[in-house]
């Protein structure tokens, strides 16, 4: 285990804060002793990792640092003060892992029963997170971000993902890329609580794939775009006194439906 070069710390700074970054280098960085380990031992292996020196000195943190270096994956040390200038943590767990993004997928070409989740216009780093969890949880086939969605290797999203961000493919995508997939045999499914011909959420008990299922943006909900090319609505019924759900919340009851209807 070698000291961290002022570049090291330099680029590792770049890829936390800059999306134009990571986009061209095509790396994120995961951040969290927790996070970090379930990617790795998932087989998501890290491209380096930095500790910072209070916890190299930890027995559980040195034994990880030797089992990732047996595995090819360089790391370094630095000051506890360094991570925390990197991390966008009010207090870093001392542990930064530089991670590749995931491969891009054509949703064309995978076959049978599939559920497909449309993030549109989700702004929210901790919503798309938990999506993105949510989603590897019912078994999605993947993620596809239309809009003014968040950056998904954002670090609040990679947090909020609970290291599942590489488990499932996600991509970003524009509306002919959504009608692509539709033409391809995709059933578009759109959450819209007022719509009048909205399916409760329970029959979509009915819908076995291939389906995409979008959720809209917090504040606006689904664009006029893409709720025109829905083939159904739905909605999920509450009680009058609650306006609407979290669109996590949303995402979680519906594709635990879907997930029963995969497995009919």
């Amino acid at each position: 285990m070698e000291k961290a070069t002022r570049k090291q710390l330099k680029d590792l700074r770049d890829l936390v804060r800059d999306k134009k970054v990571r986009d061209e280098k095509h790396l994120f960085v995961a951040e969290g002793i927790k996070i970090v380990t379930d990617m790795f031992k998932k087989g998501h292996m890290p491209v380096s990792v930095l500790l910072s020196d209070v916890l190299a000195d930890k027995k559980e943190s040195s034994e990880l640092a030797r089992e990732f270096e047996s595995s090819g994956v360089p790391v370094n040390f630095t000051r506890e003060a360094d991570i925390n200038k990197i991390s966008d943590l009010k207090n870093s767990q001392g542990i930064v892992a530089v991670m590749r993004k995931s491969e891009p997928v054509d949703f064309t070409e995978v076959a049978g029963r599939t559920v497909v989740v449309l993030c549109d216009g989700v702004q929210d780093p901790g919503n798309l997170g938990a999506m993105i969890r949510t989603s590897a949880a019912f078994n999605a086939s993947g993620i596809l971000l239309t809009g003014e969605t968040v950056d998904p290797y954002n670090p609040k999203v990679v947090r909020a993902s609970s290291g599942t961000l590489l488990d499932l493919p996600v991509k970003t995508c524009d509306l002919e890329q959504v009608v692509s997939l539709r033409n391809e045999g995709y059933r578009l499914l759109v959450s819209m609580p007022e719509a009048p011909t909205s399916l409760d959420v329970s029959e979509l008990i009915q819908f076995q794939g291939p389906v995409i299922v979008c959720f809209g943006s917090e504040a606006r909900g689904v664009s006029l775009r893409l709720s025109e090319l829905a083939d159904d609505y739905f909605t999920i019924s509450i009680h009058e006194s609650v306006e609407s759900l979290n669109v996590t919340v949303a995402a979680a009851i519906t594709l635990f439906v879907l997930s029963k209807a995969q497995h009919r």
